[in-house]
């Protein structure tokens, strides 16, 4: 959340500004609208996303936003905007997306693997299963509070 809020005063400042978007008057009412696509960090596309949204609403003086923004794809944002904010908009998002990549480091995955064990144990004297070795330490420290049992292997996975 941090980040966002990193982002939207960053993207507020940027687009800021950038100027009366209204167009002088005589001309055409709507000022010309381009749409492009930006690559951004998988990670942080809703977050940009939410930005822009944001920034979009805030800078309009109607109700009406001065642009729009969607996400087709993790890492793709397409932004609808008034073609005098792209290169701004442009600009943001690649600076943004050089902050995210200094402050956060590129780790891998994390690999986990787990094993389960579905043992059973039979009171009274006798030898545990020879495929529960590996458990041998585990089984100690059962036998203690379980008494006199014995381990038999039921499944493991």
């Amino acid at each position: 959340m941090k980040y966002a809020t990193c982002m939207l005063a960053l993207v507020a400042l940027v687009l800021g500004g950038c100027g009366n978007l209204n167009p002088p008057s005589g001309g055409d009412n709507t000022a010309k609208m381009e749409l492009r696509v930006y690559q951004v960090p998988p990670e942080h596309t809703q977050d940009l996303k939410h930005a822009l949204q944001t920034n979009f609403q805030a800078g309009s003086d109607s109700k009406t936003p001065i642009g729009s923004v969607s996400s087709p794809a993790p890492g793709q944002l397409l932004v609808l905007a008034p073609s005098s904010l792209q290169d701004s908009i442009a600009s943001s998002l690649k600076s943004l997306s050089g902050t995210a990549n200094s402050t956060t480091p590129a780790t891998p995955p994390m690999q986990i693997r787990l094993q389960f064990w579905s043992v059973d144990a039979i009171a009274g004297a006798g030898v545990d299963g020879a495929e529960l070795g590996g458990l041998s330490e585990a089984l100690a420290q059962t036998r203690k509070s379980l008494g006199v049992v014995h381990f038999v292997l039921r499944d493991h996975v």
